[in-house]
Order: C-alpha cells, then structure tokens, then sequence
C-alpha cells in the first residue's frame, strides 16, 4: 500500500489513540505489569509512553534543539501536540516529524529497546531521503521545499 506523508501523518495519530499502554494490557489481564516499558518507574499511560517518560522527554528536547540548531526555527512540542498533531497552519512538517518520532517510540517500546536521538535522528534522515529518491516533483506537492524544516534536516545530516 503506497503512503503519502498526509496519510502516514493521520494513519499514526489514529494509531496512537488505540495504543496498548502497559496500564491498558494490564485492565484487560494481558499483562501483569503497568510500568513504563522505559523508565520503569510509572505507569505507563499514553502521555506518559510518548511525553512524561523523562527517556522520551529527553528525546523530544534534543529533537527540539535539533531542529533549532539545523533551521534557526523555534519548535516547542507540547503532550497536545504528540497526541493530536498541530492544527495551525505551516505545520505539515513538524507533523510529519512528530508523527516519525512516535512511531519509533512505538518500535523501540514494541521491541523492548530504549529509545536513543541518534538513532531517531537517522530514522528522521533516512525518511527525508527516501521520500526526495521517490517522488521527483516532492517538493513542489507535499511542501518538502529548500525552507522546509524537513529538507533542511536531512540535507545537513547527509
């Protein structure tokens, strides 16, 4: 089945809405164990999975720097914008961006694996390259234009 970045963007925030927390599984008697799959130390809730977890905190800040420090644009991610996207104009993004960061979050929980920014920052990179291989008019159709955060990441990171 062939993705656009809009599709993947919105199939990812349905998927996260009907996520298998760790507190979900253990109410359905799947699990004996709600603890965070990272910290260990709290419940693992679906803000907590993919926000409060101090790991994947410190994900999200150097994401945030990352982008900084790459495009000179000030991003600040909220638990509002992890759970449902960013709703203002300008953002497909920082949506797409958010939307890859929860999916490896969500690979690294599945596979039991913590969470590293490197290794999310490749996973960001390798996406960014693969989608400007792929479609020869990328640019001019889903925004991945020179200002775009999105070239401006994977263009100094290949």
């Amino acid at each position: 089945m062939n993705l656009t970045c809009q599709t993947l963007s919105i199939r990812i925030q349905y998927t996260i809405i009907i996520f298998g927390t760790n507190k979900l599984l253990k109410k359905m008697n799947i699990t004996n164990n709600s603890n965070c799959t990272f910290c260990k130390s709290f419940e693992e809730n679906l803000c907590h999975l993919f926000f409060d977890c101090q790991q994947v905190r410190d994900i999200w800040n150097k994401l945030e720097t990352w982008i900084f420090e790459t495009t000179g644009k000030i991003i600040t991610i909220g638990i509002k914008d992890v759970i449902f996207g960013i709703l203002s104009q300008n953002s497909y993004d920082t949506n797409i961006i958010i939307s890859l960061t929860k999916q490896y979050i969500s690979l690294k929980r599945y596979n039991k694996q913590q969470p590293h920014f490197t290794e999310l920052k490749t996973y960001i990179v390798k996406y960014c390259i693969i989608k400007k291989k792929n479609f020869t008019n990328y640019d001019n159709k889903h925004n991945l234009n020179k200002t775009g955060i999105l070239t401006k990441l994977s263009m100094n990171n290949e």
